[in-house]
């Protein structure tokens, strides 16, 4: 049977030591997952903000009126309004003039 050996520059013996994460690595992965969470909680935390993208990815390439939105939707203008700035502060919708 053939062992591999690990080797380093100098030919000694690696040593795995898994106990101890790389700090660096933890971090970053830390704060993806902090963004992520925060974007999931923004993403779906609303029943009308759903009702939003379940339009919106229905009718891809659709640009609709407000007033269109809130007769398909059938809420109110302001709680429309609050939910597509809050999908514009995260990047999936945008307003067009």
């Amino acid at each position: 049977m053939l062992r591999k050996k690990a080797l380093s520059k100098g030919g000694r013996r690696l040593k795995n030591d898994s106990s101890r994460p790389d700090p660096y690595l933890t971090s970053s992965l830390f704060y993806i997952i902090e963004a992520l969470d925060l974007m999931l909680k923004n993403l779906f935390s609303s029943t009308i903000r759903i009702k939003l993208l379940n339009l919106f990815l229905t009718n891809p390439d659709k640009n609709f009126y407000i007033r269109e939105i809130q007769r398909l939707v059938k809420k109110t203008l302001s709680a429309i309004r609050k939910e597509l700035n809050n999908l514009e502060s995260i990047r999936i919708t945008k307003w067009e003039t």
